[in-house]
């Protein structure tokens, strides 16, 4: 027979007791939750080829990994916590429960996480898990405020998404996420410069309504999309091939960004050939992405976000001051006028971009910088040929690049130059930065270093291009053979050339698509 333990072992459980412990169930559900969003984050950074020490993997674990390990951790605390009949009536609990709810809400839309959507619901979980746990922190009242916040919330959406384009912050880069627009383009149409630009509906240079199908993909940064120039290569391409193409071109952009919109809007297009034009001034500055992001978040398609990352930018951007980053590198260096070929031509250059040029091939493929960059053009490859179609890499190079030939005896421009470049590259986690702190060397000194390196980058990515065997037009040459002619290239002020060398771009590609029977 049992004894007596053994009976109350299998005894029913009294109705305080199980409603007792069956009113933790709602923080177990909590806990779920977010080891559910745990793992999916661990999985999304093995996905998109994130390391853990370096700067975006550093980011990464602090803007979405050490968020979620702290919910759950106060989960436990709650459930260690004792239960109370009752809760608090304190009206600083509340509004701190408020608070904590609408910071957890922007955190959830803004979040690196793709399907950030369950960081919004476990958010929204938060405050009504406590109250039913029975940990006596949240008064029904606290609960009411939050259904009232979430109507409105939900109404304001609504009310802003069909006219996005009148706010600020409208269209952030955030990350590696698209967020439909560039910041300098908040209209459809607008002038900058003399030039006009006309937005199409899906927020990239060109106009409406853009077809279902198109024939090319262009990507790349604002030499892409156009800055400085009324009619963008991709336009010229168009028009020299008899082709429909479009151009997802954003400025202030690198190979990482350009996966999300081919994604998004390319290749459901069905095009023939993806065309990406890398910059070799600036498309290494990849520390803080993504090497291979698979797509765009659910939260992009939010308006709310972006107006309150929109205020938050330019807060920053007050209190950066003149500080430089990697991303602030368009300074121009004391214009010259020269004389080639029997033509007056006025000469500048972007120190930070030439800096670029100072770097040697060992040290470039030994980056982070060039793993993200690599791997993402080989993701792009990946991705179109899973859509049937041809991904061609074209290599554009800096201005000093192109004028090197002509410039490198030139002891006075040379001399300036040198002393403009006051950026050097520095190496943290494995990543090049491009600060101040360059010290002009000896003149001769400056050119044997400039001779020694200037192609490196260039070598590089067609060593890439060839073991991927992705086809590489490199338009150095055709540049450089311009700039003998006196041909002017670009705005003396503008660090993008002119209508005149789009033209000549439109036609080198437009040559090399021909050759591999892309008509």
């Amino acid at each position: 027979m049992p004894n007596d333990t053994e009976s109350a072992m299998f005894q029913p459980m009294s109705e305080p007791a199980a409603a007792r412990y069956g009113s933790r169930g709602p923080l177990w559900i909590g806990i779920g939750w977010w080891l559910l969003a745990l793992v999916l984050s661990l999985l999304q950074a093995g996905q998109e080829a994130i390391r853990p020490a370096t700067p975006y993997g550093l980011l990464y674990l602090r803007t979405l990994i050490v968020p979620v390990v702290c919910l759950i951790l106060f989960y436990l605390l709650a459930l260690l916590a004792p239960q109370t009949p009752g809760y608090h009536t304190r009206l600083f609990d509340q509004v701190f429960f408020l608070l904590l709810t609408l910071v957890l809400t922007y955190w959830a839309a803004t979040a690196p996480l793709r399907p950030n959507w369950i960081l919004l619901l476990g958010a929204w979980w938060l405050a009504p898990s406590l109250y039913l746990g029975r940990s006596g922190l949240i008064a029904p009242t606290t609960l009411l405020s939050l259904g009232s916040l979430l109507v409105t919330i939900s109404l304001f959406e609504l009310l802003l998404h069909p006219f996005p384009r009148m706010w600020p912050g409208y269209a952030r880069m955030v990350g590696s996420n698209w967020r439909r627009l560039h910041a300098d383009i908040p209209t459809y149409q607008y002038e900058a410069k003399g030039v006009q630009y006309q937005i199409n509906e899906l927020g990239f240079r060109g106009t409406g309504p853009v077809p279902d199908q198109v024939q090319v993909v262009a990507l790349g940064d604002s030499f892409t999309f156009g800055v400085g120039t009324q009619h963008p290569w991709p336009d010229l391409l168009a028009g020299d091939m008899g082709a429909t193409v479009l151009n997802l071109g954003m400025g202030g952009t690198d190979p990482p960004k350009f996966i999300n919109p081919l994604i998004e809007f390319g290749l459901p297009r069905q095009p023939e050939v993806v065309v990406l034009a890398y910059f070799e001034g600036n498309d290494l500055y990849t520390c803080y992405q993504p090497a291979a992001p698979a797509g765009p978040r659910w939260g992009d398609t939010l308006v709310l976000p972006d107006l309150i990352g929109g205020v938050r930018e330019m807060v920053r951007f007050l209190e950066r001051g003149d500080e430089l980053t990697s991303e602030l590198t368009f300074d121009i260096a004391t214009p010259f006028e020269r004389v080639i070929n029997g033509k007056a031509v006025t000469l500048t250059f972007s120190p930070a971009y030439a800096a670029t040029l100072l770097l040697d091939q060992p040290m470039i493929a030994a980056s982070e910088n060039y793993r993200i960059a690599s791997t993402s053009l080989a993701r792009m490859d990946e991705l179109s040929q899973d859509a049937g179609a041809q991904f061609v890499l074209v290599y554009i190079p800096e201005r000093t690049h192109v004028y090197w030939p002509l410039i490198r005896e030139d002891d006075a421009l040379l001399g300036q130059l040198n002393s403009d470049m006051y950026y050097r590259w520095e190496e943290s986690l494995g990543c090049l930065a491009l600060v101040h702190g360059r010290e002009a060397p000896p003149l001769d000194e400056f050119r044997f270093a400039m001779d020694g390196t200037i192609d490196d980058q260039r070598n590089l990515l067609r060593e890439f291009a060839s073991q991927k065997d992705i086809p590489f037009l490199d338009l150095t040459p055709v540049l450089q053979g311009l700039a003998a002619q006196g041909v002017t290239l670009a705005d003396p002020l503008e660090t993008h050339y002119n209508d005149y060398v789009n033209g000549v771009l439109a036609g080198q590609i437009s040559e090399f698509l021909g050759k591999l029977n892309v008509r």
